[in-house]
């Protein structure tokens, strides 16, 4: 019989103690709970059905049961932190006590973790636990082409919340179906009015708060694109200026901060949005403005100074927000550059989120500056999923650690994982499962959660009760480096979605490297084929997954052939290619609406028309 600590529990506790004895689970019994929520019911119900199914009886919760099993008490008197929990588990049953509703979730959750794991027979110990950060989130993009079913965010949230997530973000730019707007999101599916609400009430019952995301500054070029929004661009009449590698990129991305109508427009926006989401939270975004002070601003900009015209406009879309009674959140990146900038910003009822992506992204240093300076702030790391076709795992694991430790160093008040989906969103959703477990586990105690327990992913996450699911996802996500990359970049993926960003170290890929990838994606393929995935959608990850990993195959194929002039003939990579946007089409409608399909295929279309003029030369 294994050790209460020896358990694999995602994240992994605080602190374990283990005790002689084991609680033998009986065949029928009661969770009393005393005071609940929703949040705790819910909890509370994933537990009884799962000691039910595991002993074959009946098992239920009840607002108070003397003779229970499992009693659930609310006493902040005997857990000293907020989300705190203590589970004493003794041969005649199991106590918890708990700070708030949120630890009395956590601590059920933890028990249908160590069922799960341990059958009818728990090993006996304390567990006392509690999070690192009040907020740990996840922010998806669903602007980048790929906009999930209802279904599929339903499946994401539950799996956020069995991982105590308690904030979610959907990234938006043009994907909500704003009644006075319709050509902006006409093709792209987007998430409408009711299904909002919908949502933010499913996140509320499982202890999720649902916060609004919508950029309002850069990244707008799916509304510039349009004659009705061309004019507020920075970029209007000064078309030179835009990034080449910006697809739709006409009048660029950037509102022209100076122009009455961007201010007009966004507020617009705010106004119709926020009203379907009870967060008082609001992120406004903000980043990357790349066109301005090139166009229509710049002589306001060389006058005063670009900064300060990027932080005029910001502020104002603060005091929107603000108006509306949302705190509202903005991503850091523009302000770090400029660390006077600090000064103007809000010391109260506004977060700075401070990204970065790398390994070794500077959260220590940019932590700092903010705690000097007094405004409050998250660190946000990501998946490393985007990009990328299988995942890039060493980065996106090393970049969430490094978050979470220095975040706790410079009292961060809050953790926000990010998953984007740029060019085009190549990366199917079980690319990312495991690392919003990574990002979950680092984000609630980093001390007891420094690096990933992959078989507790593979148990918690895919629901193999083997656990190799975890390993097999994050194997994956390394073919990248096998192929001849570093943990940063997933060169073959590159080369096969976005070609006019890959560099120079992409066209030094060796072809044994390239050969080995291709060998272990075809074992790993098998392997997941083999795994017994016991989620609902166990299908979809397999057919999923093994058109990723052909996809990569693919591209290290095409790179074989382009670099060394070997290995498949552009006329057989052209067919290759023909099946594989079928099947990619196939895979992404199981999960994904269609809105935004015919992009994001429309770069593996462009290798395909590649390869029949190479064919025909």
């Amino acid at each position: 019989m294994m050790r209460l600590s020896e358990v694999h529990l995602l994240p992994k506790p605080r602190t374990i103690a283990d005790a002689d004895g084991v609680w033998v689970v009986a065949k029928a019994g009661a969770v009393a709970l005393g005071r609940t929520d929703a949040r705790v019911l819910w909890a509370a119900t994933g537990l009884t059905d799962l000691l039910a199914a595991t002993v074959g009886g009946r098992w239920f919760a009840s607002a108070g049961a003397a003779e229970a099993a499992v009693k659930v008490v609310l006493d902040p008197g005997s857990v000293a932190h907020e989300q705190g929990y203590r589970i004493q588990i003794k041969p005649d049953g199991v106590v918890l006590l708990a700070a708030d509703p949120a630890g009395m979730q956590y601590g059920l959750l933890t028990l249908t973790q160590l069922v799960y794991e341990c059958g009818d027979e728990l090993p006996c110990g304390v567990i006392e636990d509690h999070p690192d950060f009040a907020v740990r989130g996840l922010m998806l993009d669903i602007s980048r082409d790929r906009v999930p079913t209802m279904e599929t965010v339903f499946d994401i949230v539950d799996l956020l919340a069995s991982l105590k997530i308690n904030h979610f973000e959907l990234y938006t730019e043009h994907t909500f179906a704003y009644t006075a707007h319709r050509e902006v999101w006409a093709a792209a599916s987007p998430m409408t009015g009711d299904q909002i609400l919908e949502l933010d009430a499913y996140c509320r019952d499982r202890g999720v708060e649902l916060t609004p995301n919508q950029n309002g500054f850069g990244h707008m070029e799916r509304w510039v694109i349009h004659p009705r929004y061309s004019k507020l661009a920075e970029a209007y009449g000064h078309g030179e200026i835009v990034r080449p590698n910006f697809r739709h990129s006409t009048f660029g991305s950037t509102l022209c901060p100076l122009d009455p109508g961007s201010e007009e427009l966004v507020a617009g926006l705010y106004e119709e949005l926020l009203g379907h989401f009870t967060s008082r939270r609001f992120n406004i975004g903000g980043d990357e403005p790349w066109e301005l002070g090139k166009g229509r601003s710049k002589d306001e900009c060389e006058k005063r100074g670009q900064v300060d015209v990027y932080t005029d406009f910001l502020l104002k879309l603060i005091g929107h927000a603000r108006r509306l009674g949302k705190t509202p959140m903005y991503w850091g990146d523009i302000v770090m550059h400029y660390p006077e900038q600090l000064d103007r910003l809000p010391r109260t009822d506004a977060i700075a989120l401070e990204w970065g992506y790398g390994h070794d992204h500077d959260f220590d240093g940019h932590g700092a500056k903010y705690a000097a300076a007094g405004v409050p702030f998250w660190v946000c790391p990501g998946t490393n999923s985007w990009l990328s076709i299988v995942g890039r795992t060493e980065n996106g694991t090393l970049n969430m650690a490094n978050a979470a430790a220095n975040g706790l160093k410079h009292g961060a008040s809050g953790y926000l994982n990010t998953d984007w989906g740029d060019a085009g969103h190549h990366q199917p959703p079980s690319v990312s499962f495991g690392q919003y477990a990574v990002g979950a586990a680092a984000s609630w105690c980093i001390k007891a959660n420094p690096e990933p327990d992959w078989e507790a992913v593979g148990l918690h996450v895919f629901e193999d009760a083997e656990g190799e699911a975890g390993r097999i996802i994050a194997d994956i996500g390394r073919l990248h480096e096998i192929a001849g990359g570093d943990i940063t970049n997933d060169h073959v993926s590159r080369m096969l979605i976005l070609p006019e960003l890959s560099n120079a170290a992409a066209a030094t890929l060796p072809v044994d490297r390239l050969e080995a990838a291709v060998a272990q994606a075809e074992e790993l393929a098998g392997e997941l084929a083999a795994a017994d995935i016991g989620r609902e959608d166990a299908e979809e990850i397999v057919d999923e997954m093994t058109v990723a990993l052909d996809l990569f195959t693919h591209g290290c194929r095409m790179a074989q052939r382009k670099l060394h002039g070997g290995g498949a003939t552009f006329r057989e990579l052209h067919s290759e290619m023909t099946d594989l946007i079928g099947r990619y089409c196939g895979a992404w409608l199981a999960r994904s609406r269609p809105g935004g399909l015919a992009d994001s295929i429309g770069r593996l279309e462009a290798r395909r028309v590649e390869y029949s003029e190479a064919a025909n030369d």
